[in-house]
């Protein structure tokens, strides 16, 4: 209660507004708004103006009382980043507090889906490798808003919310999309999930039409929310299109195991980039992301980009005509320091992936975690022990059958550089050679 009156200059996302004071009136707005459900048991209603009329009413209330206190945060003038004494223009303000009432209470898809990133990048910070939020952070989109509250014939719907913020126009025309959705990992699953929610592509005639080539890995579970263990083995883009259509029965959606680039334009042809009013990319690497770009181009598609790696992402959006395309400023993958665990494990294609795959699947395993657990054992059984029951089953099964491997290897003999070499070769044919026979 005391960082809401006391931060005089709130953090905004845009880091424009921020400078401009724009988090001010969202902060004041905010504190009208817990009083209001204070005082009633309930929040501002969605388009009701009475409502908005008495938040406003509040929030100026509070602007004055704060003015009188050193340090708090009030309806004040910003000129060039720096407060003023002065009260901000009242006919500038008091209708982004009223349109903050009046959609106070809608929800969005996509601003949901970044909630809940911020929420997951906060968690990581605990280890202190980052630097924390500071108390209040604000974003405020007014480009967004259509609607002003009065969601139409979407009313008492599942898109009440969305129409109410971006208009009943915006929920229509989304309806009617054919879409084409390239990819469909980590990106690609929220990607499904908010075209799905926001019931995109469930007008008759219109399509969504995701491809990816890859298979369920267990790896991928951890940030590829649509799978689950069940799934292991399971195409990727049929799976995810069964997950999102059971959350949408209405969702025309249709689920192919192509690649999309030269060998494929038997399929992918004139007729079916003709077709499409959207392509979206969901990529891991730079050689399928330029072949969709000139796809785009020639068939004068716009195209949204996007990407992750680590902690850094990237977004863009190409409108042929309008914005350079993602050929005329693209770096090659040769520029990259990391590459995805979906490249190594299922399509590696260059030398590269090859010598990172062995780094990931052999050092780090046979030359860290075997001798680290094998030492822990020698050392202290006790302890060796306690350690392993906070380890998952499989992380324990690999931990003794490395330390089994160790104590036979001892036992065999003396380990000289013949026994290594004997060793790395069974080791070898058992990877390479057996488990592509058992297949």
């Amino acid at each position: 209660e005391k960082a809401l009156t006391y931060t005089a200059m709130p953090q905004m996302l845009d880091q424009e507004a921020w400078v401009s004071g724009q988090g001010c009136w969202v902060q004041v707005g905010l504190a009208a708004a817990l009083q209001f459900q204070e005082q009633k048991g309930r929040w501002p209603g969605l388009g009701n103006e009475a409502d908005a009329n008495e938040l406003l009413t509040m929030a100026k209330a509070i602007s004055a009382r704060s003015k009188e206190s050193d340090g708090a945060c009030w309806l004040r003038k910003y000129e060039w980043g720096c407060p003023s004494d002065e009260s901000a223009d009242p006919t500038q303000v008091d209708p982004m507090i009223r349109r903050f009432s009046l959609l106070f209470q809608a929800e969005l898809t996509g601003l949901c889906a970044f909630l809940g990133g911020a929420i997951a990048q906060e968690v990581i910070k605990k280890t202190g490798k980052f630097l924390p939020i500071e108390q209040w952070i604000h974003h405020d989109d007014s480009c967004l808003v259509r609607g002003q509250g009065n969601p139409g014939q979407f009313a008492r719907t599942r898109y009440s919310h969305q129409a109410a913020v971006l208009g009943p126009k915006f929920v229509q025309d989304i309806a009617k999309q054919t879409v084409f959705l390239v990819g469909c990992g980590a990106l690609g699953c929220e990607y499904l999930k908010g075209l799905a929610l926001m019931g995109a592509c469930t007008a008759p005639g219109s399509k969504l039409i995701v491809t990816d080539m890859d298979r369920i890995e267990v790896s991928n579970l951890s940030r590829q929310f649509l799978f689950r263990q069940s799934d292991v083995g399971s195409p990727k883009s049929t799976s995810a299109a069964r997950v999102v259509k059971g959350w949408n029965e209405d969702l025309q959606i249709e689920a192919l195991e192509k690649g999309v680039g030269a060998t494929s334009e038997d399929y992918f042809d004139d007729e079916f980039w003709g077709r499409l009013d959207l392509c979206w990319n969901a990529l891991d690497n730079v050689v399928a992301r330029k072949y969709t770009d000139k796809c785009c181009l020639w068939y004068g598609l716009p195209l949204l980009e996007s990407g992750t790696l680590g902690t850094k992402s990237n977004s863009d959006v190409f409108l042929p005509g309008h914005t350079k395309s993602y050929n005329d400023g693209t770096e090659s993958d040769a520029n990259e320091n990391q590459i995805a665990m979906c490249t190594l494990r299922s399509f590696p294609y260059l030398p590269l992936h090859c010598i990172e795959f062995a780094k990931q699947a052999y050092f780090a395993d046979y030359m860290e975690f075997a001798p680290q657990q094998y030492e822990s054992f020698r050392k202290d059984k006790a302890g060796f022990f306690e350690q392993l029951d906070a380890m998952g089953e499989t992380e324990q099964f690999k931990s003794l059958k490395m330390i089994k491997g160790y104590i036979e290897l001892q036992k065999a003999g003396k380990v000289d550089f013949d026994a290594c070499i004997r060793t790395a070769f069974d080791q070898y044919c058992k990877d390479f050679i057996t488990s592509v026979r058992d297949l």
